[in-house]
C-alpha cells in the first residue's frame, strides 16, 4: 500500500448523507493539539486495560497456589522446569539438538537464575506479560480499526478466563502471542507506511515467535504472496519487502540452525518434535485432540523414549533425534496413502473442534482446575463461546479490506491450519483466539454502526451470520471430560503423592461419585489410589476394600494385588493372601517383595519346602529381603513349629552367609530352643563367633550370643567376658535398656562361674 493511501485505510470515512457541507480543512496546529490530545486518551486507555487485566492476573495467580500442581509440575509444564533449570545453571538437558523450540525456556530459565526455582516468579512474570498482551492487543485494534474497537478488545481479552489461566501456566501461548501482536503491529505499520525496514523487524518478530513455537513460519508464505500482492503494481518494491521480511527472520532461527548442526551434525531448523506431533494427529487410533500417540505412556520423558524405541525398531538401528521426526513423517504419509477416507474425515473432525467453544486440555482439565482451585475465574465473562461468533463475523467484514487486515486473518488461517493438520487443544488455538477477540469487537463496532445508520438488511445479515456459527461453536467434542472425572481423579493421585490424604480422599471419591453419576465404568486407579490413601492413615479393613474393588475392575491390577496381599499377609490371613501372591508370580512377576512374603505365607501355611524356595529366590535378587527370612522363622517359632524354623534359618545361613543377623537368630535358637534334641550349642557357638567378626566385635547382639552359647557349653568364665563385653557394646552405640539387660546376663554367668568354681573336685585334690 503507498504511503497516500494510509489516512484512507487505518481510518476510512464514514458515509455522509447527500449534500451534507464540505467541512473546512483543519489548521496544522489543531491538528497537532488533536493528535496529542488522541495520544493522551490511547495512553490512558492502555495503561486502564493493563492495569484492569493486571489486578485479575495477579489475583489469579495468588489462588492458583492452592493447587497441587503450583510447584508440582507434569508433560510439558515439568519438560520446561526441568530445561530451565538446567539452562539456568548453565548445564545441557538434552544433548544434540533442540527437542523443542528453545525461546520459552530460555525465557523461564532467564526468571530462574534471577529469581530461583519456585513457580510464583514466573507465573507472577507471565501475569504482568500476559497484561501487557491485553495492552497490545488495544494498540493493535487502534491501528487496524478504531480506539473503540481496541478498547473493546483489550477489555475483553483482560476478562477471557482462558487467556487468565494460560498465563500464569509454564507454557508457551503467553509468549507466542506476545510475538504474535507485535508481528501483526509492525505488518499494519508497514502496510501503512511502506517502509522495508518495518518489514524487516517483523521478520525478525516473525522469526521470535518462530523460535516460541515453530508453527508459525506456516504464515511466512501467506505473508509473503501478501505482500507481493499489495505491490503488484510495483513488483521490485514487493519483492524488496518480501525480502526484507525473510531476511529478517531467518537472522533470527539461522543461530539455532547453526547450533544444531554444531552439537549433532544434523539438518534441524529449530527442533525434533514436529514430525512425532504431526504423527500424533494423523494415525489409526488419533482422536484429533489427544496429545498422545495411543499406548504412549502419559509422563513426557517416558513417553518421548516409547517414540524413539518405536523408530528404532523400525528403523533397525539407533536413529539420529531428525531420523525419529523423519520416521514420524514418513508414518503420516504412509497413513494417508492407506487410510486416505479416514484421514480426510479427520481433518474434518479437527476442524469441528477448532470452531466449538470447549476447551479441549492438554496437561490439565483447565474446567477443574478454573473451578477448583481460582474462584475468580468463574466470574470471568469472556470465553470462546462469545468471541467466536463475533470473530467469524469479523472476519467477513474484513475481507473487502484485505489490502490491510490481511495479516489478521492471515494468522487466524494459519493456526486453524495447523489445528487441522496437527490436532486441537485450547492451548494451541490460544494465538487465533486473541485475534479473534479483536475482529469480534470489530465485529461489534461494525453492527453497531450498521445498526445506527438503519441498514437494516447489513445488520440482519451479521446478526445470521453470528447466529448460525454460534450454533457451530456451541457442539461439543464427544468423549471429553464434562464431568471432571479426570481432574479430580488426577489431583487425588497427585495429592496422595504429595501427602496430603484428606484431601487426596474427598478428590478420589469426587472422581468416583461423577464416574457413577455419568453412567461410566468404575475406575481401577481410583479405587487403588483411595486404598494406597487409607493404608497410610492405618484404616486397613478400608484399603483392603478400596484394593478388592481395583480388582473387581480389572484383575490384572499388579499394584492393587501386591497391596491387598500385603494387608492380608500383615493381619496373619496367610491362606487369603496365597492365591493373589500365586497369581503374581505364574504373570512371570519377579519381584523380591511379592517373592519373600509369597514364600512366608507358604512356609507358615505348611509349605515350608516350597516357601523357603521362593524365601531364599527373593533373597538372591535382594539380599534386604533376609529380614523377611528372620520374621517368619520367629512366626514359625510362635506357631511351635521350631524345626521348621531351624531349617529355614539354616538355608539362610546358606544363602546368605555374611549377613550377622542371620547368623544371630540360628544361634539363638540352637541353644535356647524348648526341644533338647534340636539344640546345638557347638553349632551355635559357631555360628555367634562368625556373626562377632562379621561385625568387627562391635555389634552387641553377635557378643551375646556367643556368650549364650558359651555358658550353654558350661563355659561361664568366657561366657561373663563375652557378656562384658556385649555390654560396652550396648552402651557405646546409646542403647541403656539393652545394656542394663546384659548386665543381669553377666552377673548371672558371674555367679554360675562362682558355683562353678565351689563345687568340690571329682578328681585329685582341691589346686592351691
Amino acid at each position: 500500500m503507498n504511503p497516500e493511501e494510509t489516512a484512507d485505510a487505518q481510518h476510512p470515512p464514514e458515509e455522509e448523507a447527500p449534500g451534507a457541507p464540505t467541512e473546512p480543512a483543519a489548521p496544522a496546529a489543531d491538528v497537532a493539539v488533536a493528535r496529542r490530545r488522541g495520544l493522551a486518551v490511547d495512553i490512558a486507555c492502555f495503561v486502564l486495560i493493563f492495569g484492569i487485566a493486571l489486578a485479575i492476573r495477579l489475583v489469579y495467580v495468588g489462588q492458583l497456589q492452592a493447587s497441587p500442581w503450583f510447584n508440582d509440575h507434569d508433560m510439558d509444564p515439568l519438560f520446561h522446569h526441568q530445561v530451565a533449570e538446567a539452562f539456568a545453571k548453565g548445564e545441557t538437558f538434552m544433548e544434540g539438538p533442540y527437542f523443542r523450540a528453545p525461546l520459552y525456556t530460555w525465557f523461564l530459565g532467564i526468571i530462574y537464575g534471577l529469581f530461583g526455582t519456585d513457580s510464583a516468579a514466573p507465573r507472577t512474570i507471565q501475569a504482568v506479560l500476559g497484561a501487557l498482551n491485553c495492552g497490545l492487543l488495544f494498540v493493535l485494534g487502534r491501528l487496524a480499526f478504531s480506539r473503540v474497537a481496541g478498547v473493546l478488545a483489550g477489555l475483553a481479552a483482560a476478562g477471557y478466563w482462558t487467556f487468565v489461566y494460560f498465563d500464569a501456566e509454564l507454557l508457551s501461548p503467553v509468549l507466542i502471542v506476545f510475538f504474535s501482536l507485535l508481528l501483526l503491529i509492525m505488518l499494519v505499520r508497514a502496510a501503512t507506511t511502506g517502509r522495508w525496514w518495518q518489514f524487516a523487524l517483523a521478520g525478525v518478530l516473525l522469526g521470535a515467535s518462530a523460535l516460541t513455537r515453530p508453527d508459525i513460519l506456516l504464515f511466512a508464505p501467506l505473508l509473503i504472496v501478501w505482500i507481493l500482492l499489495i505491490n503488484r503494481r510495483q513488483l521490485r518494491r514487493g519483492a524488496l519487502h518480501a525480502l526484507a521480511l525473510f531476511i529478517g527472520c531467518v537472522l533470527v532461527i539461522l543461530p539455532v540452525t547453526i547450533r544444531n548442526y554444531a552439537v549433532s551434525g544434523e539438518f534441524v531448523l529449530i527442533g525434533t518434535y514436529g514430525g512425532v506431533n504431526l504423527y500424533i494427529g494423523n494415525n489409526p487410533g488419533a482422536d484429533g485432540m489427544t496429545a498422545v500417540i495411543p499406548g504412549d505412556p502419559p509422563e513426557w520423558w517416558s513417553c518421548y523414549q516409547a517414540q524413539a524405541d518405536r523408530a528404532r525398531r523400525a528403523l533397525g538401528h539407533e536413529p539420529k533425534m531428525s531420523e525419529v521426526s523423519s520416521f514420524y513423517v514418513g508414518e503420516t504419509r504412509r497413513y494417508f496413502q492407506a487410510h486416505s477416507a479416514q484421514a480426510v474425515a479427520r481433518l474434518f473432525v479437527k476442524t469441528r473442534y477448532f470452531w466449538s467453544h470447549w476447551e479441549i486440555p492438554n496437561n490439565q482439565d483447565i474446567y477443574f482446575i478454573t473451578q477448583q482451585y481460582t474462584p475468580i475465574a468463574r466470574y470471568l465473562p469472556v470465553g470462546y463461546w462469545l468471541i467466536a461468533p463475533l470473530g467469524f463475523l469479523g472476519l467477513i467484514v474484513c475481507i473487502p479490506r484485505s489490502r490491510l487486515f490481511f495479516p489478521l486473518w492471515g494468522i487466524v488461517l494459519a493456526y486453524f491450519l495447523v489445528g487441522v493438520l496437527f490436532f486441537v487443544t485450547a492451548r494451541f488455538r490460544v494465538p487465533a483466539a486473541m485475534v479473534l477477540t479483536l475482529l469480534a469487537a470489530q465485529a461489534v463496532c461494525w453492527l453497531v454502526g450498521a445498526l445506527r445508520r438503519r441498514q437494516i438488511s447489513r445488520t440482519a445479515a451479521g446478526v445470521l451470520a453470528v447466529a448460525a456459527m454460534a450454533l457451530v461453536v456451541a457442539q461439543i467434542p464427544p468423549g471429553v471430560d464434562r464431568w471432571q472425572i479426570l481432574g479430580h481423579r488426577h489431583a487425588g493421585f497427585r495429592l496422595a503423592r504429595q501427602g496430603n490424604a484428606a484431601e487426596a480422599e474427598r478428590m478420589l471419591l469426587e472422581a468416583a461419585e461423577r464416574t457413577r453419576g455419568a453412567g461410566l465404568a468404575p475406575d481401577a486407579d481410583t479405587w487403588h489410589t483411595l486404598g494406597v490413601v487409607r493404608l497410610t492413615n492405618n484404616l486397613t479393613e478400608s484399603a483392603t476394600e478400596c484394593f478388592e474393588r481395583a480388582l473387581a475392575v480389572n484383575p490384572d491390577y499388579t499394584d492393587a494385588r501386591k497391596n491387598l496381599a500385603a494387608i492380608l499377609t500383615n493381619l496373619g490371613r496367610y491362606q487369603e493372601a496365597l492365591p493373589h501372591y500365586a497369581r503374581l508370580v505364574q504373570t512371570g512377576l519377579q519381584d523380591p517383595r511379592v517373592l519373600a512374603p509369597y514364600g512366608a505365607a507358604l512356609a507358615l501355611t505348611g509349605s515350608l519346602d516350597e516357601g523357603q524356595t521362593y524365601l531364599l529366590r527373593a533373597i538372591r535378587l535382594e539380599p534386604q529381603q533376609s529380614m523377611a527370612l528372620l520374621m517368619t522363622a520367629q512366626q514359625l517359632m510362635r506357631q511351635r513349629r521350631v524345626a521348621g524354623s531351624i531349617t529355614l534359618l539354616r538355608a539362610g545361613v546358606a544363602k546368605s552367609p555374611h549377613d550377622a543377623q542371620m547368623h544371630v537368630a540360628l544361634s539363638a535358637l540352637l541353644t535356647t530352643c524348648p526341644n533338647e534334641q534340636l539344640r546345638d550349642a557347638d553349632e551355635a557357638l559357631k555360628l555367634a563367633e562368625r556373626a562377632v567378626v562379621l561385625t568387627a566385635g562391635r555389634d552387641p547382639l553377635a557378643l551375646n550370643a556367643r556368650a549364650t552359647a558359651l555358658a550353654a557349653l558350661e563355659r561361664y568364665a568366657e561366657a561373663a567376658e563375652a557378656a562384658t563385653r556385649a555390654r560396652d557394646a550396648a552402651r557405646a552405640i546409646g542403647n541403656e535398656g539393652l545394656a542394663q539387660q546384659l548386665q543381669r546376663q553377666l552377673q548371672h554367668y558371674q555367679q554360675m562361674q562362682a558355683t562353678d568354681d565351689n563345687a568340690p573336685s571329682s578328681v585329685g585334690p582341691s589346686a592351691p
